[in-house]
């Protein structure tokens, strides 16, 4: 179950960004960025990757997404997972003393025993 939170997720993601890009002519520029993010690294680490980016970054992403929402439905597709994104890059951001551990296990036990901000 905890699996397709990622699995079913991402291809949520990949279609409203797709449809979405495919609208403004720019499918394939999206795609080599992500190929850069995708395939550079192994499962963990970019777990730990991405979840310490939204710990770090997560209050300005999620200014950023509420953008997103505004792009993604002027090009016609329900916004979905990008309001949700909106939602979880501002949870991310509660969890600062996270920070610093390079194990993603420690990580996330930290996050887990937070207390948010």
């Amino acid at each position: 179950m905890c699996r397709s939170v990622v699995i079913k997720g991402m291809e949520a993601l990949f279609a409203e960004c797709l449809v979405s890009a495919r609208k403004y002519g720019v499918e394939e520029n999206v795609m080599a960025s992500l190929d850069d993010i995708l395939t550079s690294r192994r499962t963990r680490s970019l777990a730990h990757y991405m979840l310490e980016r939204s710990i770090l970054h997560g209050a300005r992403r999620a200014e950023e997404m509420r953008e997103v929402v505004e792009t993604v439905a002027a090009s016609g597709v329900d916004p979905w997972m990008s309001e949700a994104c909106v939602s979880r890059q501002q949870w991310a951001a509660q969890f600062r003393s996270a920070l610093g551990h390079d194990d993603l296990a420690a990580m996330l036990d930290c996050i887990r025993g937070a207390k948010p901000l």
